[in-house]
């Protein structure tokens, strides 16, 4: 996949006049061929899942990018199967179960959500090298421009990337992508994610209770 190449990359030519030989009454003469202007299809634009973040922000949950509903109704982990919604209410981290079509009152509570990569696709198998390059880039300056108390990232592929390193353990890590900001992995909430269910929301109770320590450290 990192050797992908858009469908519409054809190379349409420069546009010159194209000679072919042609034989009239024994004789040899060029008939001039109209060129034909190949122009790329152009795809309508994706809708837009915003980034829910402000100053201030207790957690910033990362996710790796949004699928196929969340960008079809532009609201955060909108998927049937998706299970963050349920795993912050079971874990305390919100008081009530809130929705996708709610993902804005989030932030009422300090709590924020963005992607590495932007563009939608049904599963994270799509993306590529490039799509991890450039939305780490911009993830990074988000981070540093926002200093979340806690990135809560949802996946460690996310982590790995940004971190550079190969072996990650589930919860919080004992380094920091960006300074001043506490670096958490969680299982990635997808309906695909294959780790039991009590294990999954093991780690965002144990996000919970790290909030908790850090909110009242800050006095």
């Amino acid at each position: 996949q990192d050797n992908f190449r858009p469908v519409w990359a054809i190379n349409a030519g420069n546009g010159a006049a194209e000679y072919r030989p042609s034989i009239s009454n024994h004789r040899f003469g060029c008939v001039k061929i109209k060129p034909i202007s190949i122009q790329p299809k152009q795809n309508p634009p994706e809708p837009v899942v915003p980034n829910l973040v402000r100053p201030g922000l207790k957690i910033l949950f990362v996710g790796i990018n949004p699928g196929l509903r969340s960008a079809a109704i532009g609201h955060n982990f909108a998927g049937h199967s998706n299970r963050f919604w349920r795993f912050l209410f079971q874990s305390g981290l919100t008081l009530s179960q809130f929705d996708a079509l709610h993902d804005r009152d989030l932030l009422e509570l300090g709590y924020g959500i963005t992607n590495i990569v932007s563009r939608s696709t049904a599963t994270a198998a799509e993306l590529t090298r490039v799509d991890f390059e450039a939305g780490g880039r911009v993830l990074l300056d988000l981070l540093s421009e926002y200093r979340p108390r806690i990135a809560a990232y949802l996946g460690k592929d996310i982590y790995r990337y940004l971190s550079e390193t190969s072996h990650l353990d589930w919860g919080l890590q004992p380094q920091r992508v960006v300074m001043n900001v506490v670096d958490f992995i969680l299982p990635n909430p997808s309906g695909l994610n294959r780790i039991p269910l009590p294990e999954q929301l093991h780690y965002y109770v144990e996000l919970k209770k790290l909030s908790d320590r850090l909110e009242k450290a800050s006095g």
